[in-house]
């Protein structure tokens, strides 16, 4: 039985070397850990059962191993072909982006023609204008100085008519002497006034002093822009560097592969160790170790070849290195010229700043102007409510009259009611007059009874005395009822004064008030004459300040004229460096192209390495489809022996069985025969030789065992060989590694000498700013060239970086294409509102003399309602005396009545008292 199993083991071992052989080659390391499991798992089994001399049932481990297998095939083969389409779209990727960059550059080429272009005719433009200007400014200045040459001329003659005269008179006219001595002193007092415009003149000089100062200070933001331009470079260095590291990280990967492989080997190395058991015929190792020679013989001309196209690599990269540095070179010197261009025109720059400063603090001022316009319009507007509100009180005034006269009304109809009650009054005493002359005709009949009694009793005398007696009565009686009728006329007068005076005293009430309203009115109206006064000030100051404001503007219109002179021959100058440097961009663009060519061509070599990678791939897997089928069939060949070997253990069992019923048999013979003990020894020497036979055997094994070991320690050397190498290799790409960052580093010492350089031109920048102010328009235009030399820098600059990383670059020139556009834009959007901004100050400027009309027009409006306001208090200080002497009337007149009333009140109280005691009337009659 155990034969039987050995003889199995040999084979078995011949088809599983090419399935190891095939993991160490193709398969990842999840993969490889896995079978190896799968594998040490059988092997164990296999193990076991020789020790226990027992076979178990393989299959389903073998289909486990064979499900794996698979599983493990078709996770790589998918693995793989994903990474490649990964590839192939990131080459196609590249290569439309290269064509697209292309594409641009040609289109930017076309519009930097396109605007050198538009320069030329604006350039022409400028001249007709500038050239036209200047013949009518020459006109104007000969026919100027032809004017001062005839005044100096006449001069001339007069100063010496007078010293012939002078001559002439110098010994009769020694007073002559004293006036010119006057006039001395008169020139000394200009020249004095002189030296205080001259200490003006100083002052201006100083504050133009100072805005240079500030030209200086914009110069160095422009300097710190320009080292943030360097420190963006300096990023982009670091992004190289980093590409770099993730390189490396990649060859460490790599070597982790590498490393994972050694723990594969290691692996095997106890599958070898678990199979050395069952490595008996010598000569499937011997077949097995020449396969293995052969395939360490073709790893090694691997390895040469990547050695060799690792050098080509190499020796590329230097000549790339060597082109980027001329490059670098040449990038240096047209930065130098560019960075001198560039000062140039910062120095223009700061100029055109300084302008734009002059007119922002202008513009400031015309706003300063124009919120005290705001201010006085908002002054004037209180005016007007003031106004509003004096003609409201007028109103009110006017209201007040009304309703005094609707007051007036009333009175009037109280009055008539008064009449009325007055009718009812005198109707009630004429019906007490009635019941007064019914009572004295009852008298009369008591007297006629008197009479008649006197008649009968008396004389004739005493009747006569009698009658004369009632005639004096009837005479006190009439007097009585006259005096009656005045007392009711005097109530009548009372009632009505009483009703003046409470007009009066209303009236008064009024008129109090209106003088205390007029008093306010009059303190307001000074406050407006004072505010008035005030703002005419205000206004001639203003005045003032606009015609400085239009002298300055006059003056920067000048500047702006000289500032064409200058700007047209710089505009020449840079108009040829601008040819030039596009002659360089051109041929730098064709450099271009051929090194897009040349990637191109490396392109298209990598596409057919992956084609042929993708092929290999194929012819793989077709291979691993067959090494599948041969396993396949190693399995049914295992079923069947299997089948086999439990057919014999069967009939082994059997044999077993009987063998010992046999045995058992015999040692109850042997108990029998104690006697013989010869036979039993016999017995025991023959078993004693057969274990000496099978530890024999064992040690046969175990010498194979070391054997083979040897060779898998033999083996193990070679794969450390290989893996020296690859070290070898890693340690080249360090080296190369280290070569790019000596490149960086010389790059760093370039960026440091281009700032010793930037710093030797500051101090240069302080004699270019006395340069002339620059015109807006050719400014404009200037600041737009600059950019695009500055745009075109950073082209060759990233240029230089195509070799390493030719979509970044693509990438960059993107973004600062947009940005230039976009600045552009800005700075188009910017000239037009400056200019909005004048024309805004010119129509401000216009408003603001519209204002100053229309301010005047309300001033004189104002005067004329304050002479009609004066008049008005005029004519109600006129009604105030008028009220005041009718009081004066009605007060006397109330001293009359009141007066007039005690009288009456005292006679009515007498006519009360004679009513109430009519019997004395006899007695008052005597008396």
């Amino acid at each position: 039985m155990i034969q039987k199993l050995l003889c199995i083991r040999g084979p078995l071992r011949e088809r599983l070397d090419p399935y190891q052989q095939t993991l160490s080659k193709q398969f990842s390391s999840q993969s490889q850990n896995e079978f190896a499991i799968s594998f040490n798992k059988i092997c164990a089994l296999i193990q076991t059962s020789l020790e226990d001399d027992k076979i178990i049932q393989l299959q389903p481990d073998f289909l486990s191993l064979n499900q794996n297998f698979n599983a493990a095939l078709n996770r790589d083969l998918q693995q793989n072909q994903v990474q490649q389409q990964i590839q192939v779209k990131e080459l196609e990727y590249q290569l439309t982006v290269h064509t697209t960059n292309q594409n641009r550059l040609k289109q930017q080429n076309a519009e930097l023609e396109m605007t050198t272009k538009d320069l030329q005719r604006l350039l022409l433009t400028l001249k007709q204008d500038f050239d036209s200007n200047l013949k009518v400014k020459l006109e104007e200045q000969t026919e100027h100085l032809n004017n001062s040459k005839n005044q100096l001329q006449d001069q001339l003659a007069q100063a010496r008519f007078a010293l012939q005269e002078m001559q002439n008179e110098h010994e009769t006219c020694p007073q002559k002497i004293s006036e010119l001595e006057t006039e001395v002193r008169v020139q000394s007092d200009a020249k004095i006034q002189n030296q205080g415009k001259i200490v003006q003149i100083s002052e201006k000089l100083e504050s133009e002093i100072s805005q240079k100062q500030q030209l200086e200070a914009h110069c160095n933001n422009l300097q710190a822009n320009i080292a943030q331009m360097q420190k963006q470079i300096e990023e982009l260095e670091l992004r190289l560097r980093n590409i770099g590291q993730e390189r490396t990280q990649q060859l460490s990967e790599q070597q982790k592969q590498l490393r994972s492989i050694e723990d594969y080997q290691a692996n095997n190395q106890l599958l070898n160790q678990h199979n050395s058991q069952l490595q008996i015929d010598l000569e499937s190792a011997k077949n097995s170790i020449q396969q293995k020679q052969e395939q360490i013989i073709q790893l090694q001309q691997q390895l040469e070849n990547h050695r060799q196209s690792a050098r080509e690599a190499a020796e590329k990269l230097q000549s790339a290195i060597q082109g980027a540095q001329i490059q670098e070179q040449q990038f240096q010197k047209h930065l130098f010229q560019s960075q001198e261009q560039v000062k140039k025109l910062t120095a223009h720059t700061q100029q055109f700043e300084s302008i734009k400063a002059e007119l922002i603090e202008s513009q400031k001022q015309v706003a300063i102007h124009t919120r005290n316009l705001d201010q006085l319009k908002l002054k004037m507007q209180l005016v007007q409510q003031q106004k509003n509100e004096t003609v409201d009180q007028l109103a009110k005034t006017q209201q007040h009259s009304n309703k005094l006269q609707n007051e007036l009304d009333e009175w009037k109809q109280r009055s008539l009611q008064l009449t009325t009650n007055l009718a009812q009054v005198q109707s009630e005493l004429q019906a007490k007059a009635a019941e007064l002359i019914k009572s004295q005709a009852e008298n009369e009949f008591t007297i006629q009874q008197l009479k008649q009694r006197e008649a009968e009793a008396q004389n004739v005398k005493i009747v006569q005395d009698k009658s004369d007696q009632q005639a004096k009565m009837k005479q006190k009686i009439a007097q009585k009822n006259k005096t009656i009728q005045q007392l009711v006329e005097h109530i009548q007068v009372k009632e009505i004064t009483h009703e003046n005076t409470q007009m009066y005293l209303n009236c008064k009430i009024e008129l109090l008030s209106k003088q205390t309203r007029n008093s306010q009115a009059n303190s307001q109206l000074a406050e407006l004459k004072q505010i008035i006064t005030e703002k005419d000030k205000q206004l001639i100051q203003h005045q003032n300040s606009i015609q400085q404001l239009q002298s300055e503007l006059k003056n920067l219109q000048i500047s702006y004229e000289q500032l064409k002179t200058t700007s047209i021959a710089q505009i020449t100058s840079l108009n040829a460096q601008l040819s030039s440097t596009q002659q360089e961009l051109l041929i730098k663009s064709k450099e271009n192209e051929s090194q897009i060519e040349s990637l191109n061509i490396t392109l298209q070599s990598t596409q057919n390495q992956s084609k042929s990678q993708i092929l290999q791939h194929e012819q793989n897997l077709v291979q691993m489809k067959n090494l599948n089928q041969q396993f396949e069939k190693l399995l049914n060949d295992l079923k069947k022996e299997n089948e086999d070997l439990k057919t014999e253990l069967q009939l082994n069992q059997m044999d077993f069985e009987m063998k010992e019923q046999d045995f058992e048999t015999q040692i109850q013979q042997l108990n029998n025969k104690t006697q013989n003990e010869e036979e039993n020894a016999k017995l025991l020497n023959e078993a004693e030789t057969e274990v000496l036979k099978l530890n024999q055997e064992k040690e046969q094994l175990q010498n194979e065992k070391q054997q083979l070991q040897n060779e898998i320690i033999k083996q193990q050397k070679e794969i450390q060989v290989i893996v020296n190498d690859q070290n070898k290799m890693s340690e080249q790409n360090d080296k190369m590694q280290k070569e790019i960052d000596k490149s960086n580093k010389k790059n760093k010492e370039n960026a440091e000498r281009q700032k010793l350089t930037e710093e030797n031109l500051k101090q240069k920048n302080i004699e270019i700013n006395q340069l002339q102010n620059a015109i807006k328009d050719s400014e404009i235009k200037m600041s737009e060239i600059q950019k695009q030399l500055e745009n075109k820098t950073t082209e060759l600059k990233n240029a230089l970086k195509i070799v390493k990383d030719s979509q970044k670059q693509i990438t960059e020139l993107q973004t600062t294409n947009q940005k230039q556009v976009s600045f552009n834009e800005q700075q188009s959007t910017e000239l037009n509102n400056l200019k909005q901004q004048l024309k805004q100050s010119e129509s401000k400027i216009t408003s603001l003399e519209t204002t100053i009309k229309q301010y005047e027009d309300d001033k004189s409006t104002l005067q004329k309602q304050i002479q009609r306001n004066e008049k008005e208090i005029s004519d109600l200080n006129a009604q105030i005396g008028d009220l005041t002497q009718t009081n004066d009337e009605i007060k006397n007149k109330l001293s009359t009545v009141q007066q007039q009333l005690k009288i009456s009140e005292e006679q009515i109280n007498d006519i009360k008292k004679l009513n109430d005691k009519p019997e004395n009337i006899d007695e008052i009659g005597e008396q």
